[in-house]
């Protein structure tokens, strides 16, 4: 494959996110289908064809990749290693409005949630993805738990990642694709999407291995939507605008931050126990 295909490839991966918004989803808007539903659909019929795409023309003696998952065991490491860092991102979140605090307390404003949003089951609740009822739901588990983190870690790790890694170190590979991934996410959480990224983007170094790091991206999202529906961190929250500045507003955050952030690792290691090292040719050390 020439180097201009990559490029060409990730610029399709980006365009289509964006044409399933202003293109898709109006046609299926058009025909009569009920706009979540149809912002759903729209979504779903990119990832197929981003899928499609890119196993059309990636160049499988360049970049190898795995789809498999060894053992239960190894599962139960990977979810609960999805389901840990869905914590410590509401702790990542409470530290970076900390931090810019300091500079600007009315930007770090707009960067936190005060009001906890509840699960209501057959409410009007879009974000949930429960207005409709279970075609709603389903569709928003298909969309935001299989399709986006499986054509997300598909673009970011297994092409941005292994062409940076054929020109570059382990840690400037790693860095690049996650600067990439966190712009990609414009929401305002830029410190915990960067820091999953990089930890996904170390998982995925060792052995190429999409569907594990696709497993706990899925499983970081279900909790996250999860947590948030049901409101899990609510009593932790700082409620107060007026207190962003202050350390001691922010205990109960970062007290989590300090529990979980060994724990994520502890699960880092075990999984990098069981990763053999994997070299591609062209690969700089």
């Amino acid at each position: 494959m020439r180097k201009i295909h990559y490029f060409f490839i990730f610029s399709i991966f980006l365009i289509s996110i964006i044409g399933a918004e202003a293109v898709i989803f109006p046609l299926f808007t058009n025909i009569g289908i009920e706009q979540y539903l149809a912002s759903k659909l729209a979504y779903l019929t990119a990832y197929a064809l981003l899928i499609l795409l890119f196993f059309a023309l990636r160049n499988s003696k360049e970049f190898s990749i795995n789809f498999s998952i060894s053992s239960a065991k190894k599962l139960a490491k990977l979810a609960g290693f999805g389901f840990c860092f869905s914590f410590l991102d509401y702790s990542l979140v409470g530290l970076q409005v900390l931090l810019v605090a300091q500079f600007s307390n009315s930007y770090a404003a707009s960067l936190w949630e005060f009001s906890p949003s509840l699960l209501s089951w057959g409410a009007d609740n879009h974000y949930l993805g429960l207005n409709s009822g279970f075609l709603s739901l389903a569709l928003f588990l298909c969309t935001q738990i299989v399709g986006a983190p499986l054509v997300e870690e598909l673009y970011f790790r297994g092409l941005v990642f292994n062409k940076l890694r054929q020109r570059s170190s382990l840690a400037i590979s790693i860095l690049g694709t996650s600067v990439l991934f966190t712009l990609f996410h414009p929401v305002n959480q830029y410190l915990s999407t960067f820091i999953f990224s990089v930890l996904l983007t170390k998982i995925f170094s060792g052995n190429q291995n999409i569907l594990e790091v696709t497993f706990i991206h899925g499983v970081n999202n279900l909790c996250l939507w999860l947590e948030s529906g049901f409101g899990a961190m609510s009593h932790l929250k700082n409620h107060d605008p007026a207190t962003l500045s202050s350390i001691s507003a922010w205990y109960p955050e970062l007290l989590t931050a300090a529990i979980l952030i060994p724990t994520s690792l502890m699960f880092l290691n075990w999984l990098a126990a069981d990763l053999p090292q994997t070299r591609h040719f062209n690969q700089k050390t």
